[in-house]
């Protein structure tokens, strides 16, 4: 009988190997493709439930519909390898987290006693009807992000290094962020004064210049360390943040304060290899809930009492001010020790209150306000043409009309700017399609932004993704104001790296 010819026992093993090395690359791709999908699929099938529910499951079940529908770029970007946390379309999604499911828990299960108007006094439908909207504009956003196309166009785009922000000179970074910082300080300090025209939308131009060149110079003061390691360079990058955050804190401007905080932390994470840790991120989360939010509250409210803006004498009366005085509502109460967590948290929510503003929009919008059918948009073409050429444009942003049309106004309380967020604006402009677009349109924007700037392979790209990151970021603003605003910073700092560039080249031409 012929014999079988025997394959050699080392041979058989490496083919062994080989099977699941070969199928390796497949199973990866599954789960690649597989995840946001069955993400989109629960958040879908978590809001076809909740709405035939009723009562506290369904507020529940749409709840955390909308926090399924947050993690979908989540998964999509661990689909491709590694969650950068930095990337635009994952930080939004985080702030979409907590505008929409977090504050919806906090508000509709009691735990926030001042909570806003439009939550309760809505009604359960209106609640129902705003939490699906949030629900499908996240899948729809969540969508727009895992789809290949805005990688494939941002792939396209090339970003030109300029040396002086590759290797940043610590002089020329120092001078960038004082003047910057300098003209931030008399513009915070004209906001308080109406009758100076800088503020209001008439001085936005001047506002986004300052800023840019107190973040610029932040950036490359934190590339120059982040590469020499120096403890000099280190320090000066230290004394920069804390003096960007105590221009923030007495012109009781939180953003500011924000900014200076997190402008040097997403450089350095862009700049070393390997990138910062998740603590530092985690860190100063901590500190903007816990120390900027309520400072910058308690600041505010001891500048009304003592009726000046004067910072040595505000400052002189804080530490009183918080021990004594509620920082919600400005009361007097005596400080416990559970305040201290509590306190902090409740003011960081109240001031995050997309839903509650999400909430009126679906409640007045279309039964007493019309569709605006892309009226409130005006801005982002209007917003374009500098104000020396239209001395008459009208201001940028909605939050003036937002607040008089759908929050209302007590007879007399001055009028302030209301949150809008971007899927509310969506929404009073075409209803629940425009959000299901809209954000679809916003997430293939996110996905681009991150793929065409590339900020790990060069300064110059890191600089100008830091300036994106902290600007879009911003998801709580109406659209024309976060956008214009995003333009106008893109063109100071494309003028400012052109001119660096330009001056760099006659050094070498001279030398």
């Amino acid at each position: 009988m012929a014999m079988k010819r025997l394959v050699p026992m080392s041979a058989l093993g490496a083919r062994l190997r080989a099977v699941p090395a070969a199928a390796a690359p497949r199973l990866r791709e599954k789960p690649t493709a597989l995840l946001p999908a069955a993400l989109v699929a629960a958040a879908l099938a978590l809001t076809a439930v909740g709405v035939a529910a009723h009562g506290v499951l369904q507020q529940t079940l749409l709840i955390i519909a909308a926090a399924t529908a947050v993690m979908i770029p989540v998964a999509a970007a661990r689909g491709r390898g590694r969650v950068e946390p930095l990337e635009v379309g994952i930080a939004v999604a985080m702030a979409y987290l907590v505008l929409f499911p977090l504050r919806a828990a906090v508000v509709l299960l009691g735990w926030d006693d001042a909570a806003n108007q439009g939550v309760l006094t809505a009604g359960d439908a209106v609640v129902r009807d705003a939490l699906v909207a949030v629900a499908l504009g996240l899948v729809a956003g969540g969508i727009g992000y895992a789809v290949p196309l805005g990688a494939r166009l941002g792939a396209r785009v090339r970003i030109a290094p300029v040396a002086a922000a590759e290797q940043p000179a610590a002089v020329l970074a120092a001078i960038l962020f004082v003047i910057g910082a300098a003209a931030q300080s008399l513009i915070l300090a004209a906001a308080n004064h109406p009758d100076v025209p800088l503020v209001g939308g008439r001085g936005s131009g001047l506002v986004s210049s300052s800023s840019v060149l107190m973040l610029v110079g932040l950036c490359l003061l934190t590339r120059r360390a982040a590469l020499s390691r120096s403890r000099a360079d280190v320090a000066w990058v230290v004394a920069a943040t804390l003096a960007g955050a105590a221009v923030g804190f007495v012109g009781q401007f939180k953003e500011v304060v924000l900014l200076s905080l997190l402008a040097p932390l997403i450089m350095a994470h862009f700049t070393i290899g390997r990138g910062i840790r998740l603590r530092w991120l985690a860190l100063a989360l901590a500190v903007g809930v816990f120390v900027v939010f309520p400072v910058v509250t308690a600041w505010r409210q001891v500048s009304t009492a003592a009726g000046t803006d004067n910072p040595v004498t505000v400052a002189s009366k804080l530490p009183a001010h918080y021990l004594h005085h509620d920082l919600l509502t400005g009361g007097e109460r005596r400080l416990r020790t559970g305040d201290l967590v509590t306190e902090p948290l409740a003011t960081t929510s109240h001031r995050l209150y997309g839903f509650d503003s999400m909430t009126l929009v679906v409640r007045h919008t279309p039964s007493q306000i019309p569709y605006r059918l892309g009226a409130t948009m005006e801005g982002l073409w209007t917003g374009v043409v500098p104000r020396i050429l239209w001395p008459d444009k009208p201001n940028i942003g909605i939050g003036y009309w937002f607040a008089v049309h759908y929050w209302g106004t007590p007879a007399g309380v001055e009028q302030v700017p209301q949150t809008v967020t971007h899927p509310g604006e969506l929404y009073i402009d075409f209803g629940l399609i425009g959000v299901i677009v809209g954000m679809a349109l916003l997430g293939l924007w996110y996905r681009l932004a991150y793929a065409a700037l590339r900020p790990a392979e060069s300064g110059t790209a890191a600089v100008v993704y830091t300036i994106l990151l902290l600007t879009v970021v911003s998801v709580d603003r109406d659209l024309p104001l976060v956008y214009v605003t995003l333009l106008q910073r893109m063109v100071v700092v494309g003028l400012l790296l052109t001119a660096l560039a330009l001056l760099g080249r006659l050094r070498r031409a001279r030398a």
